[in-house]
């Protein structure tokens, strides 16, 4: 993930979160959790934790500049070795929250000693929002699915679905950090899908800040919530993932795509988190009981000062 850019599209609102269990391999300064909420009538599918052959070879992020991209490799900081071969020249497609958003060719540059290895990419029969692509794959490989943002809908649409999600994070239990109790909750960014038919998924970004001047402290949490298309149907947490810290070292985190992949055809959300100790990459997969799970994350990437590169 490029950078940790938030924009403000709804008010702040009381929520508090819960605690789960902790996240394996992920950078040991920070603090970060997740949660996988079951539907009541899961069959309790196991979820294999892994890269699958049908993900491609590798997954590519956006750099700070449309050309510029991160080989993220499935189990290991050698992309060479996952089929990017030095010198060739391969085809990706662009994908983002919006969809598919064309195609491009890469070709490696020279290795760089820390973080993961970069490539160029000379985009093709691309629209003009080609810049906002998020994450790149084989081509074939996925089927991106278009996010609706909250910004694109009514102001009254908007602050119901941040009333909504208000109450749904109030309700979950085990807010165990004391120092955020009570504190204002603000929706910084939210889009709906639908994962399969009658069923509306919302991801949403919200966090929380203590604003004392010594040593200002947040935390931020990612939030997947889904409702059937029934009139009385109400919003419930599928999978939530938390990060507290300082101001300076809390993990960001955020949506970058939601894609089809595999032959079970299971809707992925792409996940970037990007924290002072490294960036990392997560898959977290919706499988055929309903059941969100982290499928797959990456190893985390360090940092690059600028000498280095």
């Amino acid at each position: 993930m490029a950078s940790r850019r938030w924009k403000a599209v709804g008010c702040g609102v009381a929520l508090v979160m819960t605690a789960c269990e902790r996240k394996a391999d992920v950078p040991a300064n920070v603090t970060v959790e997740s949660m996988a909420t079951p539907r009541a009538d899961s069959t309790a599918e196991t979820v294999r934790m892994s890269w699958r052959a049908a993900d491609g070879p590798f997954l590519l992020v956006a750099g700070d500049e449309p050309t510029d991209a991160m080989v993220v490799p499935p189990d290991s900081l050698d992309p060479i070795a996952r089929g990017v071969p030095q010198g060739a020249t391969l085809r990706v497609e662009l994908l983002g929250r919006s969809g598919r958003l064309g195609t491009a060719a890469l070709t490696p540059v020279r290795p760089f000693t820390c973080g993961w290895p970069r490539v160029r990419l000379a985009v093709r029969d691309a629209p003009s929002d080609s810049t906002r692509w998020t994450v790149a794959l084989a081509p074939g490989t996925a089927r991106p699915v278009a996010l609706d943002s909250l910004e694109r809908v009514t102001r009254a649409d908007s602050a119901r679905l941040v009333a909504d999600l208000a109450r749904l994070l109030s309700a979950l239990p085990d807010d165990t950090i004391s120092r955020y109790r009570g504190l204002p909750f603000a929706v910084r960014g939210a889009w709906t899908f639908s994962p399969t038919a009658g069923v509306t998924t919302v991801v949403a970004e919200v966090h929380r800040r203590v604003a004392q001047e010594a040593t200002p402290f947040e935390e931020r949490v990612l939030l997947l919530a889904e409702r059937d298309s029934a009139p009385a149907s109400r919003w419930r947490a599928v999978w939530w993932s938390r990060a507290h810290g300082t101001e300076e070292s809390v993990e960001a985190v955020e949506p970058l795509a939601v894609l089809v992949l595999g032959t079970d055809r299971w809707p992925t959300l792409v996940a970037g988190h990007d924290n002072p100790a490294g960036a990392w990459h997560e898959f977290v997969a919706r499988d055929s009981s309903g059941a969100w799970h982290s499928r797959w994350h990456s190893t985390p990437a360090p940092q690059c000062d600028a000498t280095a590169r």
